[in-house]
C-alpha cells in the first residue's frame, strides 16, 4: 500500500484530531502521518487508543476500518482483537474473531486463534479456550502449549498431561509447561520425574525450566536433587541467568546456608529487584539488620515486597518505632502494603499502643478489601485489644467471615489483657478448636487477674 502523501480522508482526519484533542499530547504528528501507509496510521491509532483506554474513538476508527475495506490487513485486525481485549469488551472481541473465522483469512486466523485462546485461559474460560482449540484447522506448538499451560493453571492436570502426550509438537516450551503446572499445583515429585524424563528425552532445559526445578527442590525439601543438577546448569550456560540465580538463593535460603546464598548473590553480574529483595532476606534472617537496611537503601528499584521485609523485620527484631517510620516513608513513596505489610505494622501499633495510627492502617485494609483475611483480621483485633479497645477487637471478631485458631486466640487473650475475664471464658468455651496457646491465653488470664484457683483448674484438666 504507498504511503499517504497528503491525501489521507477526513474523516480519519477528524478521528486524529478527536484523538489529540482528548489528550493533551500529541501523540502522533503530522509528520508521521505523511510517511505512514494508510493501515499503519489506523493500527498505531488503535493502539494508542488501548494504551489510554479510549472506547468511544476505538469504536468509530473500527468503523472506519470495515468502511474503508482495512479489516484484512494483519497489523489493524490484531490491534483491533487487542484493542478490545484490553477494554474487557469481550462480545466486540469476539464478534471480530467470528467475522474473522468466516472469512477463512489465511494470514489472520492463525494469530486470532492463538489470540483467542489465551485470552480465554486468561479469563478462566477453559470450556471456551478448548472449543476454539478444537475448531482450528491447524495448530501451531504455540497453540499446544498455550492450551497445556492454561489447563495446568487452572488445576486440570490430567487434562494437561492427556493433550501433551497427544501434542505432534514435544518441545522445551511444552515440556516446561509441565514442570511449572506440577509446581504451581504443589506436585514437586511429579515435576522433578518430568524433568528426569526431560534430560532423557535429550531436550535441553531453559532458565525457565531449572527456575521451576530449582523451585520444587526448595519446596519438597530435595536438597540433594537441586545439588545434582548444579551441574547442568553450568553446562547449559544459565548459571549467570538471573532468574535461574534468584531461585539458587531463595533454596540456598531453605537449606539454612545463608553464607552460600549471600555469595551468590555477591557474584552475580546482574541483578533485578527480585535478586535484592531475596538478598535482603538474606541478611534479616542472619540477624544483620543493618547490613540488610545499608543494601535495601542501596537497592536502585524497590517493591512492595522489599519494603514489607525491612519493616517486617524492624517488628520482630524489637524495633517498632523505626518499623512505622519506614512505613510512613513507604506510603509517601507510593507503594501499596501488602498483607504481610499490614500485619507487621498492625504488630508495631499494638506494641507501642498506637490506636491513631492502628486506626488508620485498619481504615486502609477496609480500603483495599483486606480486613477479612485471617491475618490482618488477627492483627487487627491484637492491636485494639493491646490498646484497651477490645470491644472494637470484638467488632472486627464477629465481622470476620471464616475465623481461624489464631483469630480466637488473639480474641480470649484479648479480653483477658482488658481484665474482661468473663467474657475471656464465655468466648474459650465456644471455641470450636483449641491448641497450646488457646489453653496458655486463658491461664494466663486467670493468673493476670490472681483467679488462681481457675487457672489450676485448667491446668489439672
Amino acid at each position: 500500500m504507498e504511503p499517504v502523501i497528503g491525501k489521507t480522508p477526513s474523516n480519519l482526519l477528524f478521528l486524529i484530531h478527536s484523538f489529540t484533542r482528548k489528550r493533551s499530547l500529541l501523540l502522533i504528528s503530522p509528520t508521521t502521518i505523511l510517511f505512514k501507509s494508510y493501515a499503519e496510521i489506523c493500527a498505531t491509532l488503535l493502539r494508542r487508543c488501548t494504551t489510554s483506554s479510549l472506547p468511544r474513538l476505538g469504536r468509530s476508527l473500527h468503523g472506519h476500518v470495515i468502511h474503508s475495506g482495512l479489516l484484512s490487513d494483519f497489523s489493524v485486525s490484531t490491534k483491533l482483537l487487542t484493542f478490545y481485549s484490553s477494554l474487557n469488551l469481550s462480545v466486540d472481541r469476539d464478534r471480530l474473531f467470528q467475522e474473522s473465522v468466516a472469512k477463512r483469512d489465511s494470514v489472520f486466523i492463525p494469530f486470532s486463534h492463538n489470540f483467542m485462546i489465551s485470552q480465554l485461559l486468561r479469563s478462566g474460560d477453559i470450556d471456551g479456550a478448548c472449543k476454539v482449540f478444537d475448531e482450528m484447522p491447524e495448530r501451531s506448538p504455540i497453540s499446544w502449549t498455550a492450551m497445556v499451560d492454561g489447563l495446568m493453571k487452572c488445576g486440570r492436570v490430567r487434562e494437561a498431561m492427556r493433550l501433551y502426550r497427544t501434542s505432534p509438537f514435544r518441545t522445551v516450551c511444552s515440556s516446561t509447561a509441565i514442570i511449572s503446572g506440577f509446581v504451581s499445583n504443589e506436585l514437586y515429585k511429579e515435576a522433578l520425574d518430568f524433568f528426569c524424563d526431560l534430560v532423557a528425552s535429550a531436550l535441553l532445559p531453559n532458565n525457565v525450566t531449572f527456575t521451576c526445578v530449582i523451585k520444587a527442590c526448595a519446596e519438597s525439601g530435595r536438597f540433594d536433587f537441586a545439588q545434582s543438577i548444579l551441574g547442568l546448569v553450568v553446562k547449559t550456560n544459565f548459571e549467570n541467568n538471573v532468574s535461574v540465580r534468584n531461585s539458587l538463593i531463595t533454596l540456598f535460603l531453605r537449606m539454612g546456608d545463608f553464607s552460600l546464598a549471600k555469595r551468590v548473590f555477591d557474584k552475580m553480574p546482574e541483578r533485578d529487584v527480585i535478586s535484592w529483595t531475596v538478598a535482603l532476606d538474606v541478611y534479616t534472617r542472619m540477624g544483620q539488620l543493618e547490613n540488610a537496611r545499608e543494601l535495601f537503601e542501596q537497592m536502585p528499584e524497590r517493591n512492595e515486597v522489599s519494603w514489607s521485609t525491612m519493616i517486617a523485620r524492624y517488628d520482630q527484631s524489637g524495633n517498632p518505632v523505626e518499623a512505622l517510620r519506614l512505613f510512613k516513608t513507604m506510603l509517601l513513596n507510593e507503594f501499596i502494603p501488602n498483607l504481610s505489610c499490614l500485619s507487621s505494622v498492625l504488630s508495631s501499633c499494638a506494641t507501642l499502643g498506637d490506636f491513631t495510627l492502628g486506626c488508620g492502617v485498619h481504615c486502609r485494609a477496609l480500603k483495599s478489601g483486606l480486613h477479612d483475611n485471617v491475618f490482618v483480621g488477627s492483627s487487627v483485633i491484637d492491636m485494639y485489644c493491646k490498646c484497651g479497645k477490645s470491644d472494637y477487637g470484638r467488632q472486627v471478631f464477629d465481622s470476620l467471615s471464616i475465623k481461624s485458631v489464631v483469630c480466637w486466640n488473639c480474641m480470649v487473650a484479648g479480653y483477658c489483657s482488658d481484665q474482661k475475664i468473663k467474657e475471656a471464658e464465655k468466648l474459650f468455651d465456644k471455641m470450636p478448636t483449641r491448641n497450646v496457646a488457646s489453653w496458655n491465653a486463658i491461664i494466663s488470664g486467670y493468673t493476670q487477674n490472681e483467679l488462681f484457683v481457675n487457672a489450676l483448674k485448667d491446668l489439672i484438666i
